[in-house]
Formats: C-alpha cells, sequence, structure tokens
C-alpha cells in the first residue's frame, strides 16, 4: 500500500510510473499557489480562483489527483482543494523518484478536524506554533483550537485591559499583532483559527489581573499547580458583563474565524454556592448571556461539554471530552458537536488506539442473554479508586462474552472474554476505552477477584466481589447515533494540554501520532489493517521530519543529549530500546501524589524525551514464532544482555538518570526470563503452572513505573509466557 496519511476516499492504481520524478519545491500556501508557474508535466486546475478571504468553516477540500505516464493534472475547485491535493502530492513525491500511475478521488469525511494547543498553562514561541500549523497541513487538519487563558496564564495582551499581560502573564504573551500574524499563516495552508476564552471558571490567572471581576476575593497570582481551581467570574456583577464585551471585541478583530470558545467547563462551584448562587442555574444564564454576546460580534459559541443543557441556544456548538455518552446526548437534544476523548495527544497512547477510535459512537450490540455473573470492580490508580461492574456469560459453545460500565458510564462490549487455568481460574478480557487500551487479568481466589487492570502501558491492582443483578447500578445503554443526530457531528479534534508540554517535547508529543487521528477525522472509511497502518506511519513520519521540518525526532535525540551528553548517548540509546513513558495519566497522578504537579517542576526526565510508544519494541512483538522469528528474538535478547553493563554504569553517573537504576535488573532479569521461554516454545513443551507463576509475578514487578517510565519489554515478553501454555 502506497505511504499516504490520511488514507484518500478512492485509489485506483493504474499500473506503471512516472519515471525520473523529482522532489519538487511545490507551493504549500494559497500565496504561492497563485503566484505558481507550474511543473513541466503537472497541470493544475481550478474552478474557482482564490478570493483571499479566510478559509470558512464549509470549505470545499476534494480533489482529484491523476498520475498517468505523460503527466500530473491536479483537479479542485477551490485552493483548499488544490492545497490537500498538493500535500498528497507530496507524499508520493518524497517516497521514491519513480511515481506510481494512481487516479486519486479524495474529500474529507468530516469539515472540522481540529488540534487543541494550549498555550495558557505554558507559553508556546511562535515559531514552534508554526511549525506544528505546518504539519497540521500536511495532515490535511483545517482548525487550530488555541487555548490562550486558564488559571495558570493569560496570554493574549488587551489593549483596553493591560493589567491582564502585565499581571496575568508572567511576561509570557502574544500581542494582537502576533495572534494576527499567525491567523494570517494558518490561513495561507488553509487552516481556520478559533480561540478559546475560558470563562467563567478556570480564571485564576484573569482574577490576579481584575480581582474585582470574580466571586471571592483573591486570587494575588496565576495558580502554578494543576488541577481544578475555585477561582471564577461573578455573573451578577454588570462589570464582568462589560469586560466580556469589550474583550471578545478586541479578539474579533484578531480572529476573523466565525466560532469563538468559551470554554466552560469544570466550574469549581464553591464561591458561587457561598453568594447563594446555585450552580447549575447561574452557569445556564452565563452561558446564554455569553451566546447572545458573541452574536452579537458575529460568533457563533462553541463549549465543552459541561456546557450542555435545557436552555443552551441550539446554535451553540458543543465539544465533548468526557467521551461518546455527553457527544451523543447534546446530538440528540440537537445541537452540532465535536468529539476530543479518546484524542488525547499529550496521554502517551499507542497511534494505533487514537487510530481506531471512532468519531461517530459505534453501534455495538451487548450481549443478549442474561449474564450467568455480575462483578463489582475496583481498580487502584494512583490517586483514585475506579469502579466498574461486569456482566459475564458463557454460550453454548464455550466461549464467553461480557459487557463493562466505568463509574457510571454506559456499559461497552468486552472483547476476547475468558477465563484460563485449571488450577487458579484467571478471568482475561481487553476492550479500548477513553482512558487507552485497557485488559484486565483477574484470579479467583476465595469467591473473590484479585489481580491487575493495564490501562495504556501502566498496570494498578484491582479487587472484585460477586454481586446479584439487583445490585447493579441503573444501566445506561451505549451510546449510538442515527440519523439525523448523527449528522450533527461535525467531526472531532485532537487536544495537546501542556501541563507536560513544552517547546521542546511538543513535536515529540504531536507527531507523528496527529496524522493518525487526522486520518480517523478524514478517511471514509478508514483503513482496517493496522499493520499496514504502522506502515505508512513509520514511512510519513520520517517524510515530515525530511520534508516539512517536524521536529519529533530532533527533540528525542537533543533530550537524550542533555539527559547523558555526547560520550554517554549511545547507551542511552539503547536503555531507550525497551523503554516508554508512563500512558493515560499515570505520570501525571505520580506527580500529583509527589507534590510536584505544578509550573516549577522542569520537564527534564527521560520520560519527558521519550516518544509516547516504542515502535522498535512492536515490531519485535510482532515478530511470528517460528524458526526463524525465535533466533530473531534470542539475537536481540542476547545482545541486550551484552550491552546491559554499559547503561549500568551510565545511569548513576547522571543526575537525571540515577532514579532508573531499579529498572536495570528488572531489564536482565527479563531477558534471562526470554532466553529461557524461547526454549520451551522451541521444545513444545509446556511450562509448569508453578513455574508460569513464578514469570509472570517477576514479569509483574518488572512492570511497575519507575520515575514516570515503564519497560515496554514486559508486553512482548508476557506475550513469549502465553505462548508456553
Amino acid at each position: 500500500m502506497l505511504p499516504l496519511m490520511p488514507w484518500p476516499r478512492e485509489l485506483t492504481c493504474l499500473g506503471g510510473h512516472l519515471p525520473g520524478a523529482t522532489v519538487p519545491a511545490l507551493p504549500g500556501t494559497r500565496s504561492a499557489l497563485s503566484a505558481w508557474p507550474g511543473l513541466p508535466g503537472l497541470r493544475l486546475l481550478l474552478d474557482r480562483p482564490d478570493d483571499g478571504a479566510p478559509p470558512p468553516p464549509a470549505m470545499d477540500e476534494g480533489y482529484r489527483l491523476a498520475v498517468r505516464p505523460d503527466g500530473i493534472v491536479l483537479q479542485a475547485a477551490t485552493v483548499f482543494g488544490a492545497l490537500r491535493g498538493l500535500q498528497t502530492l507530496a507524499q508520493l513525491l518524497g517516497a521514491s523518484t519513480d511515481l506510481p500511475c494512481v487516479e486519486i478521488e479524495d474529500a474529507p469525511r468530516f469539515p472540522w478536524r481540529g488540534l487543541l494547543i494550549d498555550s495558557a498553562r505554558r507559553h508556546l514561541p511562535l515559531p514552534v506554533l508554526k511549525r506544528q500549523l505546518d504539519g497540521m497541513a500536511a495532515a490535511k487538519l483545517n482548525v487550530l483550537h488555541w487555548h490562550l487563558t486558564d488559571d495558570q496564564g493569560w496570554r493574549l495582551a488587551s489593549d483596553r485591559y493591560p493589567q491582564l499581560q502585565a499581571k496575568a502573564s508572567g511576561g509570557a504573551f502574544y500581542t494582537l499583532d502576533e495572534a494576527r500574524e499567525l491567523v494570517a499563516y494558518a490561513g495561507e495552508r488553509g487552516i481556520r483559527v478559533v480561540p478559546e476564552l475560558d470563562v467563567p471558571g478556570h480564571a485564576t490567572a484573569l482574577g490576579a489581573a481584575y480581582p474585582e471581576l470574580m466571586s471571592a476575593p483573591g486570587p494575588a497570582a496565576p495558580e502554578r499547580g494543576f488541577g481544578v481551581f475555585k477561582p471564577c467570574l461573578d455573573p451578577r456583577k454588570p462589570e464582568v458583563a462589560e469586560f466580556l464585551e469589550h474583550l471578545v471585541g478586541e479578539w474579533a478583530q484578531a480572529f476573523p474565524d466565525p466560532y469563538f470558545h468559551i470554554g466552560g467547563d469544570e466550574v469549581e462551584p464553591s464561591h458561587w454556592l457561598a453568594l447563594g448562587l446555585e450552580p447549575a442555574r447561574a452557569q445556564a444564564d452565563f452561558n446564554q448571556a455569553m451566546a447572545a454576546l458573541l452574536a452579537r460580534h458575529g460568533k457563533r459559541m462553541v463549549g465543552w461539554d459541561e456546557i450542555a443543557g435545557p436552555d443552551l441556544p441550539k446554535h451553540v456548538l458543543v465539544q465533548s471530552w468526557r467521551g461518546p455518552d455527553s457527544l451523543a446526548d447534546a446530538a440528540r437534544a440537537g445541537y452540532e458537536v465535536l468529539l476530543s476523548a479518546g484524542f488525547y495527544l499529550d496521554q502517551p497512547q499507542t497511534s494505533a488506539f487514537h487510530w481506531r477510535r471512532p468519531v461517530l459512537p459505534p453501534v455495538a450490540m451487548l450481549p443478549i442473554r442474561e449474564m450467568q455473573q455480575h462483578w463489582r470492580l475496583d481498580v487502584h490508580l494512583r490517586v483514585q479508586c475506579l469502579r466498574a461492574e461486569l456482566g459475564l456469560a458463557q454460550a453454548a459453545d464455550g466461549t464467553w462474552q461480557g459487557w463493562i460500565a466505568f463509574d457510571g458510564q454506559a456499559r461497552q462490549l468486552l472483547a476476547d472474554v475468558h477465563w484460563r487455568g485449571a488450577e487458579m481460574p484467571e478471568l482475561h478480557f481487553a476492550l479500548d476505552t477513553w482512558m487507552g487500551e485497557t485488559a484486565a487479568r483477574l484470579r479467583l481466589d476465595g469467591g473473590e477477584l484479585q489481580g491487575i487492570v493495564r490501562i495504556a502501558n501502566v498496570r494498578y491492582p484491582a479487587v472484585g466481589e460477586a454481586i446479584n443483578a439487583e445490585q447493579l447500578a441503573r444501566p445506561r445503554l451505549p451510546a449510538t447515533l442515527a440519523a439525523p443526530a448523527a449528522q450533527r457531528v461535525l467531526g472531532g479534534e485532537a487536544a495537546l494540554w501542556s501541563e507536560l508540554v513544552d517547546e521542546h517535547c511538543i513535536d515529540l508529543r504531536l507527531w507523528p501520532r496527529g496524522f493518525a487521528v487526522a486520518e480517523r477525522f478524514w478517511s471514509d472509511p478508514v483503513p482496517a489493517d493496522e499493520a499496514d497502518f504502522y506502515q505508512r506511519l513509520d514511512a510519513t513520519s520520517d517524510w515530515a521530519a525530511r520534508s516539512i521540518g517536524l521536529a519529533h525526532h530532533a527533540q528525542h535525540e537533543q533530550a537524550l543529549l542533555r539527559l547523558a551528553g555526547a560520550s554517554n548517548l549511545a547507551a542511552l540509546k539503547i536503555f531507550c530500546e525497551v523503554l516508554e513513558p508512563g500512558g493515560y495519566y499515570a505520570r501525571q497522578h505520580e506527580k500529583k501524589a509527589a507534590g510536584r504537579y505544578h509550573l516549577d517542576e522542569p520537564l527534564d526526565r527521560l520520560a519527558d524525551g521519550l516518544p509516547a510508544e516504542n515502535r522498535a519494541m512492536q515490531r519485535l512483538a510482532a515478530v511470528p514464532l517460528d524458526a526463524a522469528g525465535l533466533a530473531q528474538w534470542r539475537a536481540q535478547l542476547l545482545c541486550w544482555q551484552a550491552e546491559l553493563p554499559a547503561v549500568q554504569t551510565l545511569l548513576p553517573t547522571q543526575p537525571r538518570l540515577a532514579a532508573l537504576r531499579p529498572l536495570a535488573p528488572h531489564w536482565q532479569g527479563l531477558c534471562v526470563l526470554g532466553v529461557e521461554l524461547l526454549l520451551v516454545i522451541e521444545q513444545g513443551r509446556v511450562l509448569p503452572y508453578a513455574r508460569r507463576a513464578a514469570a509472570q509475578a517477576q514479569i509483574d514487578a518488572a512492570a511497575a513505573m519507575v520515575d514516570e517510565v515503564v519497560l515496554a519489554l514486559v508486553a512482548p515478553l508476557e506475550r513469549l509466557l502465553d505462548a508456553c501454555r
């Protein structure tokens, strides 16, 4: 399959090649396209000339591309379609000097394909943001959702309210002219910019500048910590309405897009309750007032899903961060909606997880038969307990099926459900949740379930008790959408919150996973082959670094140099071959528990310099367990054993690496265990239960997160152990 991402709607391979093609300087902007003289053998047919207006929400992005032995023809109705087609051509040209002869007819599935970048918690320099816009254009994303205000900082200067930049920014802010510059840069690439002014909560920084607007005295300074805080606007005060009226007027001059995001999420109600306000009513009234205010400025309101309610005007766009349930609720209530849940790129997850996440809630039928078992399960995360209910049933053919419901969310169908082992029965199941790839291994012991639940790549202790059907919480059925509600889903946005992201690691978090999300938003249908997906993603990742200038490879290399120096770089790279950063919110939970979840915590650990997923380890895990594959496995394990002493020598000598020393003996032990398991597989033996249990205990011990990283070798070793049953 050709290394294209997002995958086009229709692609026909004609056979043959256009020989001798070189990588030309294709135009990547509207002005360059308008002045482009073209290339020999390339015809560009544009139905409508570019009028220079800002990209509209309903821009026509369709195109047709034909590569034949006698040349290339690109046809589009608008300049935006032409730009998307040129990105496809650039990917083809970047893959080979001989272009394959193809016909492509392409258009996006969803009109809103966005990326949220949080510049509020940590200021990001303008050149860094422009580089991400270059990446967005390459991935055919078309909306930059720019989060500019939060508890930790106010990042857009105001002419009318200068205390915002003086007292609420820490000296790091964008001028209105710089905002216009970024909007123009985005518009040249067919990308809209939607600003977010987060109100009425997340307002600590605003309160530091203008405390008279708040519901309670203070605060004296922007917040340094991360979380949900009490300061919020007082919606009763006329000066709040006046402030917002003038401020929106300023922002409207800098941001021409017809949409305007007000945040509206996570309003901590303490201060409103102290004023005698009923929080739900106060926020509903505030939302209505904001929608009317924005309409006066020619803007349509967008907000996070907490703003939804019976009194919210129907023209408001609702963005769901809490999952498909809230998305479906809002769409069925008549609102146009966006989905962000499952696309948080600040969380380490596999690219495949994001790629598999549906924007439209799937039509997933729960088991029809009556459940034979019900369990209540408690999963102990670092700073909280996550509760779930399970329903299980065995079919006549001996297979198991079931569902799980987390903390009042809708029931989800389990995948790969089975009980294993006669000596000590174990329940295994897996599924994708909003938290990431989720899997359980629970041993039945004395009528209770005990074991682990893995969320992304981190394992958490879990215990379960049997309950009867009458003890179950009231079921919430899976979120599904039929027309016309499904037509109200405009698309989705990836999100990059900046608690653990700064200018030195932003590309490493966004790319190449941003291409995986972009394909989910663009392609219809999305190709189903995961191995092919990763082949295309790897090729796209290298192309984007080489041709677009994305810095994900460079930021990884620079982080390792800062941690170990040039003389120790080789040893640290070997260590990184078996590591991944802790997934989902594991790193945030660890920092919070240790009192390190704040702006003063430097992002200089090895976890900050690692890619979100370990592709080399994924490739090793996919190696077939045949003779050739077992030989490849053995060679790799013996190589690591030989290289381990250099890593053990390095770690104690570097202050930012010393905390990782406990991982080295676990790594060594897994290599030894792996060689043993390979021999068992080669000989066709079954590992005795006692030895298998001891090996599993060793793997579980090695799986523990240390200094915010985990041994990625754990998962492939578990696969070898499973093959020894």
